[in-house]
């Protein structure tokens, strides 16, 4: 009797097969053509299920992972890391992939719970949480920012960003790299002080605009300030500063929609339906980059992928109107006709 080869995954929850199907069938709605995942589980069975899932050839996106140092730490020695993370290359199968010398790192921690770590602290006198300690964050950093790896690194609040920075700086100094393209990843608060510092310190952006759209309204009244949650996600400042910037969904902290999160950057609308910010908006254009070209560049594979132009996969999404045209406050409501991916069409469900 020859069994399914699902069968060979019976390790992994059946559940998150069937949410990885559901998942599939929603961001395929949402016109997205490809995507990447900062931070993945170390988990092999989990791993497979995602392979046998997402890998096949008829799945309509492409799907790359990068490994979380935090998640390794649970299983190897520091002196292991670099080989271990090597060693995962070889975990993807089919549209399942994940990229080379490439890296998630964590400072402080999550918006949701108002765990990120700030310079002022909160207005109700908790405090946040340091999702790594710093003696090991900078040893890990060290190690792959010596091996050339790009780091992408989990960031909420401004004293979590000012250890980014401060640890670029040191190890820039001592062991100069051109464009390493260290990831803020997040980018939840963040001082005026310190976008000249991203800027000189080679420093790029994949922020979440969705924060403001969720967050804003609440946080000015709970926990952190209205000055301070008006700031928020201060990608008016970045764009001025010609950083490049992108935009992310870190789902379901957001939906994994690029014009839901073009119209959260674009306009800066919370729940409260009030503007949060308004010099922090960015331009149309910027918010399409921003989930394109520059997405592409945020992980290094802009020569791939991110326009449409000879030698790229001819990946993009059939919208029933351009984001650049419409009334800013319609772009969340453009509909998504299809995808072409590498080539084959894949009509809207």
């Amino acid at each position: 009797m020859v069994m399914p080869k699902i069968m060979q995954y019976l390790a992994a929850p059946q559940r998150i097969m069937q949410g990885l199907e559901i998942t599939e069938k929603y961001i395929q709605e949402q016109g997205v053509t490809l995507i990447a995942n900062p931070g993945a589980m170390y988990n092999k069975d989990i791993q497979n299920v995602k392979n046998y899932v997402l890998g096949d050839i008829d799945t309509p996106f492409r799907s790359l992972f990068i490994p979380s140092a935090l998640y390794m730490l649970e299983h190897f020695e520091i002196s292991e890391l670099l080989n271990e993370t090597e060693a995962l290359l070889s975990w993807g199968s089919g549209k399942v992939q994940y990229l080379p010398k490439q890296i998630k790192l964590f400072t402080d921690g999550a918006m949701y719970s108002q765990n990120m770590v700030l310079r002022d602290g909160y207005i109700d006198g908790h405090k946040g949480t340091w999702l790594m300690e710093e003696k090991i964050f900078e040893d890990v950093f060290k190690i792959y920012w010596d091996a050339g790896y790009q780091i992408h690194i989990h960031q909420n609040g401004d004293a979590g960003l000012d250890r980014i920075l401060d640890i670029v700086d040191k190890n820039n100094l001592r062991n100069p790299r051109e464009d390493h393209r260290t990831t803020i990843v997040h980018f939840g608060y963040s001082a005026i002080d310190q976008i000249d510092r991203i800027k000189q310190l080679g420093l790029i952006v994949s922020a979440n605009p969705y924060y403001v759209t969720a967050l804003s309204d609440l946080y000015s009244k709970v926990g952190v300030g209205y000055e301070r949650s008006q700031e928020m996600v201060r990608l008016g400042d970045v764009a001025r500063a010609n950083i490049p910037l992108s935009l992310h969904s870190d789902m379901p902290m957001a939906p994994a929609s690029p014009l839901a999160l073009m119209h959260a950057a674009v306009n800066r609308v919370n729940y409260a339906n009030k503007v949060a910010g308004p010099n922090q908006r960015i331009s149309a254009l910027t918010a399409l980059m921003g989930v394109t070209l520059n997405a592409a560049y945020t992980i290094n594979l802009e020569e791939d992928y991110g326009s449409i132009s000879v030698g790229k996969y001819a990946n993009f999404t059939v919208l029933s109107d351009s984001p650049l045209e419409v009334d800013p406050l319609e772009i969340k409501d453009i509909q998504v006709k299809g995808t072409i991916v590498e080539g084959k069409v894949f009509r809207a469900p």
